[in-house]
């Protein structure tokens, strides 16, 4: 094993509190896109509260009630092809998943807004996870099985009594979103405030200091594969070095990587060093990132937030970044990544637009 640095002091640094903890939902985008929004409402309303939270059920109800009624539109357009057509066989080996990325959060939050924690914590999914996507996946294939083998004019009522069972199955499992909800609270002056009444909406868009629209998704160039219209791609220094300043603006970063990479979750290091696969084991580790990518030895599998940075002669050298995996991993939740970790295994990052040329 190679040497590594394992240090956890950063120049800057954003965040001494406490992470989330996702419990092994596969949700890691909604943490990461919620932890900079989080203690920008900290700091906006001055919360005695520490590890003040987002409810991240609130946002996933939505997706997964917005992903069915999505397989549900494609399986009525598709529903006079054969099975065996390759566009029905995708939909049917995947009818939902978990999946999601940036985008996905900022359609889910301009849509819906956002709430506190405490106005939708969930109803006992962490015991039932797998249960819950086993149940919507079955209850879509019925869907699928039945729509293809009944008459056109009674899609649409079978669309809706699938829409109300899948409803019936996320209220049981999240709870109900509410419409609008209370928020007693006490600011660092001793002063208690009231929210009554406030919809999702009105709280995300006068309490969350964060308009979704003011960020772009900037990602390695050497990964560009075709146009979607909404992705930029700068060189990975350039994309590092702006995740720098931003941090040292006061505000994290969040990024997507593939935390499956050289990575000791017990000490929080997230270094290409970590282990010397070539002199243990003769392995030539010399594939290029771009290389890696088209031949699926590393994927954007995850999302991070960064939250501190070191930086030596201008250059950032480390970053400070939380995966919402609770405080027992890592430094009290938190992975030391190196610079060239970063390089290696990190696709792209939600950059604000100010910061932008």
């Amino acid at each position: 094993m190679k040497k590594y640095n394992i240090s956890h002091v950063y120049s800057v640094d954003l965040w001494d509190e406490g992470v989330c903890d996702k419990r092994g939902f596969e949700i890691a985008w909604i943490y990461a896109c919620l932890n900079p929004i989080r203690q920008k409402v900290e700091r906006k309303l001055n919360l005695t509260q520490t590890n003040f939270q987002l409810s991240p059920y609130y946002l996933v109800y939505f997706d997964l009630l917005e992903k069915s009624e999505a397989f549900a539109e494609d399986i009525i357009s598709t529903a006079r092809q054969p099975l065996s057509y390759s566009a029905v066989q995708r939909l049917i080996e995947k009818p939902i998943s978990l999946d999601g990325d940036w985008f996905s959060f900022k359609s889910l939050t301009e849509k819906y807004g956002l709430v506190p924690f405490h106005a939708m914590v969930g109803t006992g999914f962490h015991a039932h996870k797998t249960d819950l996507m086993s149940v919507l996946k079955n209850r879509l294939l019925l869907f699928a099985s039945e729509l293809r083998s009944s008459d056109e004019g009674e899609f649409e009522n079978l669309k809706k009594t699938l829409l109300e069972d899948v409803k019936a199955v996320l209220n049981e499992q999240f709870g109900t979103p509410p419409e609008k909800f209370n928020w007693n609270f006490r600011d660092k002056n001793g002063n208690e405030h009231h929210l009554e009444n406030i919809t999702p909406k009105e709280f995300y868009e006068n309490y969350c200091e964060t308009d979704v629209n003011c960020y772009t998704v900037i990602a390695d160039e050497r990964l560009r594969r075709g146009e979607d219209g909404k992705t930029h791609y700068l060189s990975i220094a350039e994309i590092k070095a702006l995740c720098a300043k931003q941090l040292e603006s006061g505000e994290q970063v969040v990024v997507c990587a593939d935390t499956s990479q050289q990575v000791n979750k017990m000490l929080g290091i997230l270094d290409t060093d970590f282990n010397d696969n070539e002199s243990a084991f003769g392995v030539d580790r010399t594939m290029s990132k771009s290389e890696s990518f088209d031949y699926k030895r590393i994927s954007p599998c995850d999302y991070l937030s960064l939250d501190g940075v070191e930086i030596e002669n201008g250059v950032a050298v480390r970053f400070k970044a939380q995966d919402s995996d609770g405080a027992l991993t890592g430094a009290d939740g938190h992975y030391t990544m190196n610079g060239k970790w970063f390089d290696e295994y990190v696709f792209s990052a939600v950059i604000n637009n100010r910061f932008l040329g």
